[in-house]
């Protein structure tokens, strides 16, 4: 069963998690899969410059497991989101 909320093919939306959609995940995997290589995965993917800029957009809403939109994302977070993307986006190579 894929995970509606994330993207299926390249130049699909990004669409913001809701908070603690890692539990919901971690339900669908095999009962023998690595715990530690999904949190990284959830980590690398949510500090994505894509997903930092889903976050930041003015009408930014977080998605359930299924892709429907679940509740706003919080100004505070929106702002965070919008400084850690711009110095990403100037850091040196």
């Amino acid at each position: 069963m894929p995970i509606a909320v994330l993207p299926q093919k390249e130049g699909d939306i990004i669409r913001p998690f809701r908070l603690d959609i890692g539990e919901d995940i971690r339900m669908l995997l095999r009962p023998d899969a690595e715990l530690k290589e999904l949190r990284n995965a959830l980590r690398r993917y949510a500090h994505s410059a894509q997903y930092l800029q889903a976050l930041s957009q003015d009408d930014s809403m977080r998605h359930e497991i299924n892709g429907e939109p679940a509740q706003a994302v919080n100004g505070g977070v929106k702002a965070g989101h919008v400084a850690e993307q711009k110095s990403a986006t100037m850091a040196p190579a």
